[in-house]
């Protein structure tokens, strides 16, 4: 995984992943939309001729059959996004109430450990099931249909690519995957200054990526988009803007937009019964930090009336 920013824009605005057979170098692009056809098509094909494999329901059904799999894992499983969802909550409150924000982040380590252990195990005979098989022969063709030469020639054509180098389609396979960036480095490129610079001068994604439709953006491109939108809105929350701090960390900030979501909630849910009259919000502190930091968190306009108050 790459964390190079000015190398994640370039790849993503070129929409081209740089690959190497043997000392060529070979670009990897989202197939076209005529090749998905047809890659879909194939695909199909090798799903009903796989008929001797187990479908993935099917091994479950023999993973809990041979106690290799229980319900109980299964149930912890489905349970931890969401245990890992209000420990995010839990540590946005604390950043604000500066309490117990060690702790938190432990358990949210431990409890993502444990969902990945779980998921592992859960899914360690994917690759032999019908659905792994597929999933499999349909990467291999969304890469190989994608791959160019530096003349911007196809490597290999719709024919030649049926008798394709295995372990050359593999290699290029693998080393795409591998430059794949990940949700919590899309995150962090959307909200890069080097990336907002791009973004803020055009939100066009047709301009962005010189595409002729949205169709053509590769998955990559699409979360970029998605992001960049989501922090558009976190940067423009007015009073309740997060701190830098907080917009920096994943967690607290999914914590942070949570926090808004309930709060639009209940002043929607309010509405019909408040008598529009502000309420105020003490935090208790424990040292001259804790104060510093609770002084920092209040509006101009807070601080004036706070005074007021004091001074009656």
């Amino acid at each position: 995984m790459l964390d190079d920013l000015d190398y994640s824009i370039s790849k993503l605005l070129s929409g081209k992943t740089l690959c190497y057979i043997g000392d060529d170098i070979v670009y990897v692009s989202k197939p076209k939309q005529e090749d998905l056809l047809l890659i879909y098509d194939r695909c199909s094909k090798v799903w009903s001729e796989c008929l001797d494999l187990l479908t993935k329901d099917e091994m479950l059904n023999f993973m809990l059959e041979n106690e290799i799999w229980t319900l109980d894992e299964q149930k912890e499983l489905d349970n931890l996004p969401d245990l890992i969802d209000n420990l995010k909550s839990d540590l946005y409150k604390a950043y604000t109430q500066f309490k117990y924000r060690d702790t938190i982040r432990q358990k949210l380590k431990n409890s993502r450990e444990r969902l990945n252990k779980l998921y592992g195990k859960r899914h360690v005979y994917d690759d032999v099931t019908k659905d792994g098989h597929y999933n499999f022969i349909k990467s291999m063709y969304m890469v190989g249909f994608g791959v160019y030469t530096e003349r911007g020639e196809r490597y290999w054509t719709r024919d030649s690519f049926l008798t394709a180098d295995f372990n050359v389609l593999e290699s290029v396979t693998r080393q795409y995957t591998e430059k794949l960036l990940n949700d919590k480095q899309i995150r962090s490129l959307a909200r890069s200054v080097q990336w907002r610079t791009y973004w803020q001068l055009n939100k066009n994604p047709r301009d962005i990526f010189q595409v002729n439709s949205l169709a053509e953006l590769s998955d990559e491109q699409r979360a970029l988009i998605w992001w960049s939108q989501q922090y558009d809105s976190i940067y423009s929350a007015g009073e309740d803007t997060p701190d830098d701090e907080v917009i920096e960390d994943d967690d607290l900030l999914d914590g942070w937009i949570k926090a808004q979501n309930k709060k639009s909630k209940r002043k929607q849910s309010d509405s019909s019964s408040t008598d529009g009259k502000r309420q105020d919000v003490f935090v208790i502190v424990e040292n001259p930090d804790d104060l510093a930091r609770v002084e920092s968190l209040n509006s101009d306009q807070a601080k004036i009336l706070k005074r007021k108050v004091i001074g009656q």
